[in-house]
């Protein structure tokens, strides 16, 4: 493990990586300073078109990955991590980045004891090409409390304000592989992630209820727990 440190970040470099994960730099309380700012502003246009989301995110390399092959990829790249009580191996799955339409999203989110939020949320997307043979074929997303609270996981900056985005949308997932098998016995690949980036031209807004539509007093009752 070698120290590093430069006038901007200091960090620590380990050759073989936690359980020989790979290579790894790890950073402590790195006092970050984020946007262009640090851009000569004669430069600024040219270094805002290198960051656009959509276009950086193609030049992950190995990292981008079709979501036809994303099981494959998954199952050749995951690493041992530890064996669980029941003597099942587990694997940590390779960092990935997908771009894919959500097919479904759920803004409520679930309970969960396993989140710091005491919240988890889910979605899933799809491509053509996966759906070529199986027109339901999709791959889910795991989506922490905390990225939906405070990194906007299931929204989209439009208009100049943060929406929750719809099904239909397109987005890029960069996060984690993990599997597991279904009840047909299959291997089902999913991705716990990371972050989300929704494309602001290329998502749609979820509509708002209306208040007629929350409004139940023409029901007369009826299925709102009124007189039997």
């Amino acid at each position: 493990m070698v120290a590093l440190e430069t006038d901007c970040v200091k960090g620590e470099f380990d050759a073989e990586g936690w359980n020989n994960t790979g290579p790894t730099l790890s950073i402590g309380n790195p006092a970050c300073t984020y946007g262009l700012d640090w851009v000569p502003e004669q430069n600024r246009d040219a270094a805002e078109s290198l960051f656009v989301p959509q276009q950086f995110l193609t030049t992950c390399g190995d990292a981008l990955v079709n979501l036809k092959d994303l099981l494959e990829h998954h199952l050749e790249n995951r690493q041992e991590s530890y064996v669980d009580r029941n003597g099942n191996q587990r694997y940590d799955g390779p960092l990935v980045v997908v771009v894919g339409g959500v097919m479904d999203i759920n803004h409520e989110g679930r309970e969960s004891q396993w989140d710091p939020t005491g919240r988890d949320y889910y979605l899933s997307i799809s491509n053509q090409i996966l759906r070529r043979e199986n027109p339901n074929a999709r791959v889910g997303v795991g989506v922490s409390g905390i990225h939906h609270d405070k990194f906007n996981a299931l929204n989209v900056f439009k208009n100049d304000e943060w929406l929750p985005y719809a099904r239909g949308s397109r987005i890029w997932v960069v996060g984690r592989t993990d599997s597991y098998t279904n009840t047909n016995g299959e291997d089902v690949v999913k991705i716990n992630a990371q972050g989300i980036y929704a494309i602001p031209n290329k998502s749609i807004p979820a509509q708002k209820p209306s208040e007629d539509s929350n409004d139940l007093g023409g029901l007369s009752g009826f299925g709102v727990g009124g007189d039997e």
